[in-house]
């Protein structure tokens, strides 16, 4: 396999073997974790890889991923499949959050579990308004 060579270009319309956005260590010194695009086509009855560094792997929220493709899908369609991925995750981690932020959860549940507790306890409340009355 060989990789990307500086004056050969990508075609968006060929088929692809493989699309994969994975972290990788900057060839440069200092340079951290990058995010690569790797995209591996056949040119000439070889496998031929091309990479393109997609920037510093902390600003992406969606976790590594391949995408398959086994000469099914041209490079365009992959590169659509893998923002989709990309921009999919990251909203989800965001809905995600914001579902949380939101959830009364952890408060319903306690109160459920005062309430257990208070009723095997026989403890009783009153007061204006309200009277719950726990029998043992």
């Amino acid at each position: 396999m060989e990789l990307f060579l500086p004056g050969i270009a990508l075609q968006k319309d060929e088929r692809a073997w493989l699309l994969a956005e994975i972290n990788l260590v900057s060839q440069k010194p200092g340079g951290g974790l990058r995010r690569i695009q790797q995209i591996i086509v056949n040119r000439d009855d070889r496998l031929v890889e091309f990479r393109r560094d997609l920037g510093p792997a902390s600003a992406f929220q969606a976790s590594q991923f391949r995408i398959p493709s086994l000469w099914e899908h041209t490079v365009e369609e992959l590169m659509a499949l893998a923002e989709h991925e990309r921009l999919g995750n990251e909203r989800a981690v965001k809905q995600l959050e914001e579902q949380a932020a939101e959830s009364t959860l952890i408060p319903d549940f306690l109160r459920q579990y005062e309430r257990a507790y208070r009723h095997l306890k026989g403890i009783s409340t009153f007061g204006p308004g309200i009277t719950i009355q726990n029998n043992p």
